[in-house]
């Protein structure tokens, strides 16, 4: 789960940093912040169908929660400095929450981030196509090992208009080539957060491990 995370969070930095393709400026593609809602759609191992739904926190730099409401909850949590990770109890009567704390150094973030300075172009750990609406990042052997993805597909609703807010899905094909898509929803580019909203206040009785 925590891994599957990360590669929640790589898709959102990735997707923040879509206009600087098109833009000579960050702000004036989304500026410092977003809120959004998302919809993940699946093929789980036997076969049939699922969805899970959360939401995407993002405060510039390197402020994010990633929160998976359904079908159970669990949250990533980053200040820039510290990162959380926890795990809510399936029957809070019954069993404990799990957090573990590391520092974000150890997230993939900076790596990413790094890499997507200079927009939707090729680089050492990934090679762009695009085919009309879609663009698909191939990823450099090793990286992809390293977060456990072959490629990443980026669907617009308009080829024309490749901003975040035309940004249709995310598809991440994964190593064993099935693919999930991430919709986001309710998406808002001003919302009302600061950085005190980014440090993860860990619920009584929660299980730490550090």
């Amino acid at each position: 789960m925590f891994r599957s995370t990360i590669i929640l969070l790589f898709l959102v930095v990735f997707a923040f940093q879509i206009g600087t393709a098109n833009s000579s400026s960050n702000k004036g593609f989304l500026g410092d912040k977003f809120f959004a809602k998302y919809k993940k759609e699946f093929v789980t191992l036997t076969g049939a169908k699922s969805e899970s739904r959360g939401e995407i926190s993002y405060l510039y730099p390197g402020k994010l929660i990633l929160k998976q409401i359904t079908p159970f909850e669990s949250q990533l949590v980053t200040n820039g400095e510290k990162a959380w990770y926890y795990n809510a109890p399936f029957d809070p009567e019954t069993e404990k929450g799990e957090v573990t704390i590391s520092k974000a150094k150890d997230l993939p973030l900076t790596e990413v981030l790094d890499a997507l300075k200079n927009g939707l172009v090729d680089c050492k750990l990934y090679k762009v196509k695009s085919k009309k609406e879609t663009y698909e990042l191939t990823l450099e052997k090793s990286f992809a090992e390293k977060i456990d993805l072959l490629a990443v597909k980026l669907v617009f609703k308009n080829e024309k208009d490749i901003q975040f807010s035309n940004l249709d899905k995310l598809i991440i094909v994964k190593k064993d080539k099935t693919e999930e898509d991430y919709k986001f929803e309710k998406l808002n580019v001003s919302p009302s957060f600061s950085s005190e909203n980014f440090v993860f206040k860990i619920p009584e009785g929660t299980k730490i491990n550090q």
